[in-house]
Order: structure tokens, then sequence, then C-alpha cells
């Protein structure tokens, strides 16, 4: 399990030990890289980030490589890239030679912001729009359909037209 000195949301040694509990041999790493000394606080985003370069992810292998022993996976905070998991991924497997997975840690979820990224796309690709962080005051229907949802913007009412509406109003925390 591989975390990361200036990454401070994420407890290798939390999730070995869980591990060990349940009679799965594993054994922690904490890596202390020069891509990150100069960075006081690095979070969860600039990870994600970085490991979207490949300069980046051949320091990580190259500082896990002589750690690695007869592992037969490497575990590592949910950041391996904003844009391309799967290439991050692939590419740390390869010059691991062995498989790679994230383990879920603090907000903000990068699969989360994944996932959000992946689902605006599709909506988009079927010609979709998604507009976030707009309250809804109310909508006009027309033969018991949903015709218009006006929203409120900046100095107006602003009315929305469309064949299907989803209306997601986030989580019961957020007060949706």
């Amino acid at each position: 399990i591989v975390g990361f000195s200036q990454y401070q949301d994420f407890f290798a040694s939390l999730v070995a030990d869980n591990l060990e509990a349940q009679h799965i041999i594993a054994r922690e790493h904490i890596l202390d890289l020069p891509e990150l000394s100069g960075r006081h606080i690095v979070s969860t985003m600039t990870l994600a980030r970085l490991f979207d370069t490949p300069e980046f992810r051949h320091a990580v292998a190259q500082a896990i490589l002589p750690r690695l022993g007869s592992a037969k996976r490497v575990g590592l905070p949910a950041v391996l890239g904003l844009h391309h998991p799967l290439d991050v991924l692939h590419d740390l497997e390869a010059k691991l030679g062995v498989p790679v997975f994230e383990i879920p840690g603090l907000p903000p979820s990068i699969p989360g912001i994944r996932l959000h990224s992946l689902l605006v796309k599709a909506i988009q690709t079927a010609s979709g729009q998604v507009y976030s962080g707009m309250q809804v005051l109310a909508s006009e229907t027309a033969n018991n359909r949903v015709a218009t949802v006006i929203s409120e913007a900046a100095a107006r009412k602003q009315h929305h037209q469309a064949s299907h509406y989803i209306l997601a109003t986030g989580g019961f925390l957020g007060g949706g």
C-alpha cells in the first residue's frame, strides 16, 4: 500500500493494518518524491493531475520498484489521473509488472469527478445540456408535461425548454 509523505489525506499504514487484520499480507510504503518536495501540502487534485503526466508516473514507478519485493499487487490512493485513468493504470502496471488498484479516500473523490465528467460528456454527445449550480424556481407545464423549467440567473429568471429534463438536486447533506 503506497502513500506519499506530502499527501495527508491517505493513511497507508491504516489500510495495511486493516488488511493484515483480515489475514491479507500487506505492508505500507510512504514515498518522498523530489517532484513533491517543494509543495507544503499535496491535495487529491494535485496528485491526480500529476499522475496524468508520464514523467510523474515514471518517478512513482521508479520509487516503488525497489520496495516491491514479492508483492502481488500495489494499492495507491484513488488519484490515478483525472483525464485518462485507464492509461495511467496500464502504464503503472506495465512499469511495475503487477496489478495496481486504487483505494477510495476522503473527498474530493477523483473517481467521482471522473464519473461526473463521463456522464456530462455522454449527455452532451446525446445533444443534451448540463447546468450546474442553478437554483430551479418553478416549472411550466403543458398537457401534463413539463414544458419549461425556470431557474434563477444573475439579474433575471431564465427559461429552459426541452423535451426531457433530469432534475438532480444533490445529496441529502447538501440539502438536495
